[in-house]
C-alpha cells in the first residue's frame, strides 16, 4: 500500500500505512455510524458487514492527507492505499481490488480519464470500483458522469459535501453486494 508523511509540507515516498480498521457486524435497529451521524436508520438486515475499501488518488499532498482524514472518521471504511500519480493508482486498484476510488482528474504523465482506461483494458472492468472524481477543474464534470462516476466533488468541497458523496457511493456499494 501506499501512504504520505507530512514534514514541513512536502510528500515524501510512500510507505506502508500503519494500520488499516475494520468493522464488527452491524447491530439489529442500531444505526451505522453513517446512518447515526446523518439521522437515519439502519436497514433491519442483521449480516456481516465487510468494510468499505477505499483507494485515494490525488497529486497534491495537502488533497491525499484531507481525504484520508476525512476517510478515517468513519469506522467503515478501510483505505488500502493512497496514491501519488496514475501509474500508483492502477497498480492499487489491481492489488486491492477497492470497492472506491477517490480519482483525481489531472495527474502527471496519467490523468484520472486514462487510469480508468488503463483499469478496463487490465481486465479489471468486472469488478470495477466506483469512482468519485475530486478536482478543481469543473470543466470534467460531464467527462466523468459519461464514465459512470458515482460522483464529482469539486474543489474547494467542504466536509458535509464529501460526507455526501460517500453516503451515494455507499449506495451504489450496497446495490453491488445485495444482486
Amino acid at each position: 500500500t501506499f501512504s504520505i508523511r507530512s514534514t514541513t509540507n512536502t510528500c515524501v515516498p510512500p510507505r506502508p500505512l500503519g494500520r488499516t480498521r475494520r468493522i464488527s457486524i452491524v447491530g439489529a435497529g442500531r444505526p451505522t455510524p453513517t446512518a447515526a451521524r446523518h439521522g437515519r436508520a439502519s436497514s433491519t438486515n442483521i449480516r456481516s458487514r465487510d468494510p468499505t475499501r477505499s483507494v485515494v488518488h490525488a497529486s497534491q499532498c495537502r488533497g491525499r492527507a484531507r481525504l484520508a482524514r476525512l476517510l478515517a472518521q468513519d469506522p467503515e471504511i478501510e483505505l488500502v492505499a493512497e496514491c501519488r500519480n496514475g501509474q500508483e493508482a492502477v497498480e492499487a486498484v489491481g492489488k486491492h481490488r477497492p470497492d472506491l476510488l477517490f480519482l483525481d482528474v489531472q495527474m502527471p504523465q496519467v490523468n484520472g480519464f486514462d487510469v480508468l482506461h488503463q483499469l478496463s483494458q487490465n481486465g479489471s472492468r468486472e469488478r470495477m470500483p466506483f469512482v468519485v472524481f475530486v478536482t478543481a477543474h469543473d470543466q470534467y464534470a460531464l467527462k466523468a458522469f459519461d464514465v459512470n462516476a458515482v460522483d464529482f466533488l469539486l474543489k474547494p468541497y467542504d466536509d458535509e459535501r464529501f460526507h455526501a458523496s460517500l453516503e451515494k457511493a455507499r449506495k451504489w456499494i450496497e446495490l453491488r453486494m445485495n444482486s
